[in-house]
């Protein structure tokens, strides 16, 4: 049976990706690895996308912050399978002691999926936290329903429908909440200003 061993086959010289993944996390509110499981998915996504079919696996470095994408070849004496196969020949420059049947990891430099892997990239991870925040944000106020919080006024609207007001409630972490008019005691539809601290009952949440 041959072995199965780990070749680094290089594209070409190639730098760790690396992404300040705190900034982000505090900016966003978002766990270190719930973001480091988006990047994961996101870059085999955008090589996949970029480089065409393969065998991709996104590595990351916990002590440097970074990540490392390669594409997985199986080491063969025919090639009829360039995505996803090496020649032996080849292989040996890299590792003389390759043999058929053995796995390399052709590592490839993120600056080959060019400004159209950036953009994309960039676009994946901003839906997918987005995404998360709002399901994160759901599932808490779900199971604060019918609690009293208390919140500062952000932004008071005139509805030209109704002819009445609506209160926009910042609850912090920037999570905003809607007082309707129907929900308000008229004294404090009258006196609410932005700026002002209310308390409130939970009623309902929605995406």
């Amino acid at each position: 049976m041959a072995r199965k061993i780990e070749l680094k086959v290089r594209e070409a010289p190639a730098e760790p990706l690396k992404i300040s993944l705190k900034s982000i996390c505090e900016e966003r509110d978002i766990s270190k690895e719930k973001l480091v499981d988006y990047l994961k998915d996101i870059l085999k996504t955008v090589a996949y996308e970029i480089k065409g079919e393969g065998q991709y696996e996104v590595t990351f470095d916990e002590q440097n912050d970074s990540f490392t994408l390669v594409r997985k070849k199986i080491v063969v004496s025919e090639v009829k399978d360039p995505r996803n196969e090496i020649h032996i020949d080849e292989a040996r420059k890299v590792d003389p002691s390759a043999e058929v049947g053995d796995e390399a990891l052709e590592v490839i430099p993120f600056s080959s999926l060019g400004r159209r892997g950036a953009a994309r990239s960039k676009f994946l991870l901003e839906k997918l936290i987005s995404e998360g925040v709002e399901e994160t944000i759901f599932e808490e106020y779900s199971k604060k329903k019918g609690m009293l919080i208390t919140g500062i006024v952000k932004k008071v609207e005139f509805d030209r429908i109704t002819r009445k007001k609506v209160i926009y409630v910042d609850l912090g972490r920037n999570h905003i909440g809607v007082l309707p008019p129907e929900e308000m005691l008229p004294q404090d539809a009258m006196k609410l200003r932005e700026g002002d601290s209310l308390k409130a009952v939970i009623k309902d949440v929605r995406k």
